[in-house]
Parts: C-alpha cells; sequence; structure tokens
C-alpha cells in the first residue's frame, strides 16, 4: 500500500474559496425532572413556562423556568391514556386522550372546560389519536393513524376539514406559522408535508441522511425542522431544503446526553424542548445563527525558513499549540501534564486515572475561556481542564456516539465547536465547549490495493487541525494523506503521499504545515495545494529533524518538537523521553492576505408583497446591514454602502430573507497593489541558516 500512495504522490482536490458554514451552536440551558414519571409530550407555554404530559401519572404539570412545579392537572379519571399535549396562543391546553377517543380542552389556570370527540369513523370521530398540535391562530389540529386523516377544529371543538391520508399512516405532526403540516409517517419514517387546502398536494421531504426513528418533529418559525431520532438518541435540525443545520446527542445521562428521545416542541426565542424519556426529564437547548466568517485570499511567492532557538527537555512532547497572545501548550505524554507557557507558566495534570489526570494525552487545544482540552489517550476520554476549577470528563470506552477508543488530538472552531480524532474508532467527534455530543463523520473500512481510497475512510486519523475557515484538516497516520473537510464533515480535498507523518498546523492565512518523519522534514502547502516550503533534514546538526512528535504554527512562527515521536500505542510508553523543541522564523516572500469581513442579516417581507414592495424591503435590509458592518469595520456607512459586496441572497419559508454580505477588511499593515514588499531580512551571523529544498 505505501508504495502505491508513494507513487501516486500528492493529490490536491482544491476547496472553494468561499466561507463553509459550520454547524449551528447549541447550548444546553436547563431540564426539568422533579416528580416526572413517565413523560409522554412536552408544550411551551407564552410565559416559557414547560408543560409536560406525563403518562403514567396522567397528569400535566407545568413548570418554571428555574425546575419549580408552577401547575399541576389531571388525573387518571379524567385522561385515562393520554397521548399528546398542546399549547394554544392564549396559553390554554389540550390533551389527546387515545382511550376516551377525546380531545380534553382546559383553560391557562388547568380547570377542564371542554372535550370534544368520540370512537367511531365518522366525522369528527376518532379511531387511534396519535398526536394534537394548535396552530398561530389558536385552531386545532388532530392526526387519527386508525382513520388516516389528519382534522382541524376551531378552538372549542367544532370540525371545520378532514384531510384523508389513503395508505399512509398518520404520525406525529407540526403546524408553522402559514397554517403547513409536516407529519411522520409511514414506516420510514417519511416526512411529509401539506395543507388543509382540498386538492392541495402532498409532498414527501428529502434529507441529506435518512431521518430513521425519529420519534417527534418540530418546525420553527424560520421553516427550519427539527427531528428526535430515538435510536441514536440525538436531535437533527434540517433547513428547507433538506440541508443538515446542527446534529446533537449521545446516549447517556449527563446535560446534553438523551435515552431515547421522542417529542420535542420550541418557541420563538431558538429554544428547542426535548422529552427525553427513559430519563424522565425534560431538557432545553438554545440554538443560534452563527456569526459570519472572515475570508482570507491569499497569493504566495518564494519562502524561506531559519532556525532562531532551541529548548531541551527531559520528557517526551505529544502536541504543542501556540496561542495569539503568544503563550504556549506543552502537552507530556509520559508525565501526563500540560504546562502552559507565557508570562505566567503554569502546570496542570499528572499521570493518573482521575479527573484532572491523564494517561498518556496526545492532544491539547484551548477554549476561548482558557480552559484546556486535552485528549486523554490512554484513558479513552477527552478532558475540559481549567486552574482552580473540576475538570469535566467527556467519554469513555466504546463505540457508540460521545465513546472513545483511544482518542490522539482535539482542535477548537471558532464556534467554539470541539472536534476529536477518535483514533481507535476511525473517526472525527465533534462536541460542544459542555460537552455535548452533535456530530461525528468518517468510518472505518478496508483499503483495497491499488483502488482509489474514499475520502471518509479513515485508518488511523491522528491528528487534526482548524484553519480560520473553520475548515477541519485531518491526518491518517495509517494512510499517510491528510484529508480537508468542511465543518460539518463533508470532504473537500486530499494531500497524499506522505510516508511517516506525525502532526499538521495551520497558519492564519490557510497555509498547512505537515511534519513528516518520512523524510525528516517540514513541508508547507499553499491553499491551492501547491508545495512552497520545505525544510528540516535527516541529523543532529542545526535545523535538522528527527523522531518529531508534535508541531505548532502563529505569525511567521514555527515550534517542533523532536525525540519523542509517536508510536501506534503512544500511550503504553512507560519511560521519559528526552525531546528538543526548535522554534522557526518562517518568511513567505511576496504574500499578501486581504481579508474580508462578512455579516448575515435576516429580513422579513409579506408573502403577497408586490415587486416594488420587495425591493423596498431588500434596501432598508442592505442598509441596516451597512450600518452593521461600518460598526464591525470602524468604517463610515457611507463608504461600506460602496464597496459591499452581495455574497449570497436565499428566502426560507414565512417570507424571511437571508442576505449574506462583506467588505474588504481595513489592514493598514496589508501592503497596498503598488506598494513595495519588504525583502526578508538576512539572519544574523551566529543563526544557522536552513537550506530549502525546494
Amino acid at each position: 500500500m505505501r508504495w502505491f500512495l508513494a507513487l501516486m504522490g500528492l493529490i490536491w482536490l482544491a476547496p472553494p474559496l468561499a466561507a463553509q458554514t459550520g454547524f449551528q451552536s447549541v447550548r444546553y440551558e436547563f431540564a426539568v425532572s422533579r416528580g416526572i414519571e413517565s413523560p409522554v409530550d412536552v408544550a411551551v407555554t407564552p410565559t416559557g413556562d414547560v408543560a409536560v404530559l406525563d403518562g403514567k401519572a396522567m397528569r400535566v404539570m407545568v413548570f418554571s423556568r428555574d425546575g419549580s412545579l408552577r401547575l399541576g392537572f389531571g388525573d387518571k379519571k379524567q385522561m385515562p391514556k393520554p397521548v399528546a399535549l398542546a399549547v394554544a396562543p392564549n396559553g390554554s391546553f389540550a390533551v389527546a386522550d387515545d382511550r376516551l377517543k377525546k380531545v380534553l380542552l382546559y383553560s391557562p389556570e388547568g380547570k377542564l372546560s371542554g372535550a370534544f370527540g368520540s370512537s367511531g369513523t365518522g366525522s369528527g370521530q376518532f379511531k387511534k389519536l396519535i398526536d394534537i398540535a394548535y396552530d398561530h391562530f389558536g385552531f386545532i389540529y388532530t392526526s387519527d393513524a386508525g382513520n388516516s386523516r389528519v382534522s382541524r377544529f376551531t378552538p372549542k371543538g367544532v370540525l371545520l376539514a378532514s384531510r384523508p391520508l389513503g395508505d399512509l399512516v398518520a404520525g406525529v405532526l407540526s403546524v408553522d406559522r402559514q397554517g403547513r403540516i409536516t407529519m411522520l409517517g409511514g414506516s420510514g419514517p417519511g416526512v411529509y408535508r401539506f395543507t388543509m387546502q382540498p386538492g392541495s398536494r402532498m409532498s414527501a421531504l428529502r434529507f441529506q441522511d435518512k431521518p430513521s426513528s425519529a420519534g417527534g418533529i418540530y418546525v420553527d418559525s424560520r421553516g427550519d425542522l427539527y427531528l428526535t431520532r430515538s435510536s441514536k438518541h440525538r436531535v437533527v435540525k434540517y433547513d428547507a431544503n433538506g440541508g443538515l443545520i446542527a446534529s446533537f446527542g449521545s446516549r447517556g445521562k449527563g446535560p446534553g446526553a438523551f435515552s431515547g428521545p421522542t417529542r420535542l416542541a420550541g418557541n420563538d426565542r431558538d429554544e428547542v424542548f426535548v422529552v427525553d424519556t427513559k430519563n424522565r426529564r425534560i431538557q432545553v437547548f438554545n440554538l443560534e445563527d452563527a456569526d459570519g466568517e472572515a475570508l482570507p485570499i491569499a497569493t504566495q511567492g518564494p519562502a524561506s525558513a531559519r532556525v532562531s532557538s532551541s529548548e531541551q527537555l527531559n520528557d517526551g512532547v505529544t502536541d504543542l499549540t501556540l496561542v495569539a497572545s503568544g503563550d504556549q501548550l506543552r502537552l507530556f505524554g509520559a508525565s501526563g501534564r500540560v504546562l502552559r507557557k507565557g508570562l505566567e507558566t503554569s502546570v496542570l495534570g499528572a499521570s493518573g486515572r482521575g479527573a484532572g489526570e491523564f494517561r498518556g494525552p496526545q492532544g491539547v487545544d484551548l477554549l476561548a475561556d482558557g480552559r484546556l482540552v486535552v485528549a486523554d489517550t490512554g484513558n479513552h476520554r477527552v478532558q475540559l481542564v481549567a486552574t482552580g476549577r473540576a475538570a469535566t470528563v467527556i467519554g469513555e470506552r466504546g463505540k457508540d456516539p460521545g465513546f472513545f477508543s483511544a482518542p490522539e488530538d482535539v482542535a477548537v472552531n471558532s464556534q467554539g465547536m470541539i472536534y476529536v480524532a477518535d483514533t481507535g474508532n476511525s473517526r472525527v467527534q465533534i462536541f460542544t465547549d459542555q460537552g455535548i455530543f452533535m456530530h461525528e463523520f468518517g468510518r472505518a473500512g478496508k483499503v483495497k490495493k491499488d483502488a482509489r481510497v474514499p475520502l471518509d475512510l479513515f485508518v488511523a486519523p491522528s491528528a487534526l487541525v482548524i484553519d480560520a475557515n473553520d475548515r477541519v484538516h485531518v491526518l491518517d497516520r495509517g494512510l499517510g494523506r491528510v484529508v480537508t473537510f468542511d465543518p460539518r464533515g463533508q470532504s473537500m480535498g486530499v494531500l497524499d503521499g506522505f510516508t511517516q507523518p506525525a502532526d499538521i498546523a495551520v497558519d492564519a492565512q490557510g497555509n498547512l504545515f505537515v511534519a513528516d518523519n518520512g523524510c525528516n522534514c517540514v513541508k508547507v502547502f499553499g491553499e491551492d495545494g501547491r508545495l512552497v516550503l520545505r525544510f528540516g533534514g535527516a541529523g543532529e546538526g542545526p535545523g535538522q529533524l528527527h523522531a518529531m512528535s508534535a508541531l505548532a504554527v502563529h505569525g511567521g512562527r514555527v515550534l517542533v518538537a523532536t525525540g519523542g515521536a509517536k508510536t501506534s500505542i503512544p500511550f503504553a510508553l512507560k519511560s521519559k523521553a528526552t525531546a528538543n523543541i526548535l522554534s522557526f522564523d518562517i518568511d513567505l516572500q511576496g504574500s499578501h492576505f486581504a481579508e474580508r469581513l462578512s455579516l448575515t442579516h435576516s429580513y422579513f417581507v409579506p408573502i403577497d408583497a408586490s415587486p416594488d414592495r420587495r425591493r423596498q424591503y431588500r434596501d432598508l435590509a442592505l442598509g441596516e446591514a451597512s450600518r452593521q458592518l461600518a460598526a464591525k469595520a470602524g468604517l463610515a456607512t457611507d463608504r461600506v454602502r460602496r464597496e459591499l459586496q452581495i455574497d449570497s441572497e436565499r428566502e426560507r419559508d414565512g417570507g424571511e430573507m437571508v442576505l449574506r454580505v462583506s467588505i474588504a477588511a481595513p489592514s493598514e499593515a496589508a501592503p497596498g497593489p503598488t506598494d513595495n514588499v519588504t525583502p526578508a531580512q538576512e539572519p544574523a551571523a551566529e543563526e544557522a541558516e536552513v537550506e530549502l529544498a525546494f
């Protein structure tokens, strides 16, 4: 296999320069569980309280956001088999009871105020009630699987219309602001959309991935669709085109973990409420739109490198990170320590199995709040640690989502999402900064001789790094290649042909650095995949590299740790290793990097607006976006309006328009088109010049 990869050489599928949108961020907010025996459904009141239907207690409980019980009503006589709950815009409650074949109506105070329905196949009768929902105007919709139909009633229970579903089995439903019904149906289950208008067409929705084992559905005010995947113990969110926006949750009992989630609900504050059935609780999350990213645009020129310093250590370094403040993070595998070196040097961790202790850790990165993210390889977990605070332990040994097998590296993107190279399971997993599992990508598989290896196939993903556009570069030690993915895990390109790759790093301009022990050198590639620099070489002399174990880059500085190369079982090392950290000054002559500041702005247009009226709304939105960008860039609004570039426009359901606009970011340091670029300085006499192979 190795000779085949060498013959293939370096292959690059150039990623587009346009920014890649990552997963929408998700925050765990709180949970309610007090007194809940068997949660069946959840709804949100107009005041933000959490209403829970308990199938075992046969009652409705309304909780405040602090988890205290504010209201409780119902009993086994009133609702002997409650299956669904809904809350009207005025705060009234409706409960569907399948044994009574009725819909029970309650006042906002929990007083029984009426009921409608009976057993049968006639108009207004029910055979097997599944779900109930209110629309924006207070009309009631019922899903009846026994009669294969969906019906609409007035707030007091007068039948207005019924929609026969034919061979389709009626399931859980959600009604949006336009009165469109989105429903789970069939044995797939499939997701279908229709209205109650006579003769209206029913359409089956398509998704990037098949929404199997869905138990609940919710459509928000923007038309985005949420589904629970009960058997996968997670929640997924799709846009109106079926594109995956978010995926979070894993099997477990902690915050953000689920055990058989079923129904869910939401509100206009981007909150989603999930029935965590077997954990007997309701969990609440907040999902917010991510800010726009800056887009680096670069051209490359000749390059040079020189050694500026060397430091000898008594412990093998398994990872290095350089942060914007100039601090260094050094991870030592044998002793299980993390050293943060800067104005104030601090040491965290020790060898062990407890929280805050590590066994053969292999990767480290830093969250925006100062917490360290450590791949605790030998303990098959990831930890979030900070001085003076209890460590957060994520995962344990296993193959399910949220579990690990000897994870070797971690990286944090601009939104605070944590990416983990789950080496033993041949995949990459994504978590929030609270440790909530969101998504995974990559798969294990057999590599056939002379066959093209799929980009999503991993053998031993051992290192990863995230660039300024949140693209994820994954080094696969087993295949000798680096594959680039967008933030959601879609493959974008590959650099192939490395013989013994040890680590990777990326600078602010998107240049990718690969430490390859096969050539005892570091190779630097531009965004287009072109090799622009190679330095190092075998030996013990100044600037020469051997047994590299870690690599870091920031600005024009590169750190390389040597003398402690990783093995296939790195955490099994018992003795300390001697290591060196070499510092190189890198100069990419002739390079000029222009950055664009971008912004995403939403506005609403009435569905029946005329073309002239739509243009007026658009002009007002562009003016507001210009003002926001001007404040962000520190420029005059008039100038921003003149230089504004519209990157994309799209329309969501409900009349929402989404604009993405950008301008060139002001930079006094960047040379203009006619400015002279200062040539690289010659190294001082006492510093050793490194010979460049390219």
